[in-house]
């Protein structure tokens, strides 16, 4: 764990703008559509067993549906103007790179943690190191909702995915949810989210029904979510 924190600090001091080709992953939606999308994990943390921790939080569209409900919560992050605005809005959030966050954590230290369209940025063996700490600092009952592209998605996969210069590879939901079994966590469930399959555009919503037909289910599937329970 040590040394892939060591890595990350290192890429960050030699290329310290390396962030910036696209720091903010929520960067081109806009607050209430994803307030809309991310309102369906609430139920995964009412009544969550300790602290709720949304990693990659951004400008704090899930600490918002959280604090509404009275889930204790805090974001992690380090896109200074989505920092800024969930400061601006009260919401609790900590300055980190989250590798170094959770390796300061410790055992059992937290109730839920929420990773949305953060861990297709990252090299396999972090990735790992993601999936190990979550299951290392949930307690009982704790759960990790990860949400990330669809690798069954044709057009994820031939052209959408590469679009953002910092996306480092897929994790399809088969592979997510071996490895977090190896890691410990007791159940995994995976999913297609119906609220990213098409675009709230009607005329772009016919469209993408109609490509789903002609393709036979596959594009316009929506992104994965892999909900695992320690």
């Amino acid at each position: 764990m040590g040394d892939a924190v060591r890595r990350v600090s290192e890429i960050n001091e030699k290329e310290p703008d390396s962030r910036g080709l696209g720091i903010d992953l929520c960067r081109f939606r806009v607050d209430d559509d994803l307030l809309k999308q991310q309102k369906k994990f609430l139920k995964y943390f009412l009544g969550a067993p300790g602290p709720v921790a949304d990693l990659g939080c951004g400008r704090g569209a899930m600490l918002d549906i959280l604090r509404n409900e009275r889930v204790d919560s805090y974001g992690v992050d380090t896109f200074g103007p989505g920092l800024e605005m969930c400061r601006e809005k009260g919401l609790k959030v900590v300055d980190c790179d989250l590798f170094a966050h959770l390796e300061g954590l410790p055992p059992s230290s937290l109730g839920g943690v929420f990773c949305c369209h953060v861990i297709e940025h990252m090299t396999p063996d972090l990735a790992m190191v993601l999936l190990r700490e979550s299951a290392r600092i949930l307690r009982p009952g704790g759960r990790l909702v990860l949400v990330t592209p669809n690798s069954k998605d044709l057009l994820v996969v031939t052209e959408g995915f590469w679009l953002d210069l910092t996306h480092v590879r897929l994790y399809p939901a088969r592979l997510l949810r071996t490895l977090l079994e190896q890691v410990g966590f007791r159940h995994v469930e995976t999913l297609e989210d119906k609220d990213t399959r098409y675009s709230k555009v009607f005329y772009k919503r016919i469209g993408g029904f109609i490509r789903r037909l002609w393709f036979w289910g596959l594009v316009s599937r929506g992104d994965v979510i892999v909900v695992a329970h320690k």
